[in-house]
């Protein structure tokens, strides 16, 4: 599988006036489907440059984006500025929740958590979260990019069936895929749908895992 590194794709759900946006949420299997708890996650916001012309100081988009981010997630923390090919990012941390159900995530929060059955994996973004961001530009599914970096602790074999996502690189739509006992940094980056579906409040299926005990719900 191939590797995830933070800084290199990280780019969040704040969008500075229709930039290019990517979340990272590193989560393992069993951190999924266990107790509700707080990780942090990469952030980072498309900025057209890092420097000013004098390359001595930091850009005014880059001080916009310390400025606004923090608005957006209050613990944000600003990490550094980096060039990704002929891309710059603004690159945060913020936190976000892993674990539990849908009741255990706040309107403030970016939360990946099981379903009430005990199968599904699911992701959604608070409404207030989305409330400011939209207040700062306008979001569009297809600048927004939602990525996990997926460990499999199971113990097993993973046999998951994906909805609308790409498996490092595979595109996985209605399909099942293999993960291997003990794999590291599986890339999961939702399509361009289902994060169209997460910029309107509402959750979406990442997977399911079908030989999970089911638990059934009234």
């Amino acid at each position: 599988m191939k590797k995830l590194f933070l800084f290199a794709i990280a780019v969040s759900m704040l969008a500075l006036a229709g930039c290019k946006t990517e979340v990272f949420a590193p989560v393992s299997y069993s951190e999924i489907f266990g107790d509700p708890k707080i990780k942090m996650g990469g952030l980072a916001v498309e900025v057209p440059s890092c420097s000013d012309s004098s390359k001595k100081f930091e850009s005014s988009s880059v001080i916009e984006a310390k400025q606004k981010v923090p608005y957006v997630f209050p613990k944000a923390e600003y990490v550094r500025c980096d060039r990704k090919g002929f891309d710059s990012f603004a690159i945060f941390w913020v936190p976000f929740q892993v674990g539990g159900t849908r009741q255990d995530c706040k309107d403030d929060q970016v939360c990946v958590y099981k379903s009430r059955n005990n199968q599904f994996a699911n992701a959604v973004i608070g409404t207030e979260i989305l409330k400011k961001a939209k207040e700062l530009g306008k979001i569009d599914g297809d600048d927004l990019r939602f990525y996990l970096g997926f460990n499999n602790d199971s113990g097993r074999d993973l046999d998951l069936w994906f909805y609308s996502a790409y498996v490092d690189g595979n595109p996985g739509v209605f399909k099942d895929y293999i993960i291997k006992k003990d794999a590291k940094d599986v890339e999961i980056k939702l399509s361009n749908v289902s994060s169209s579906t997460l910029l309107t409040g509402s959750y979406v299926n990442m997977f399911r895992d079908f030989n999970r005990p089911e638990t059934k719900t009234k």
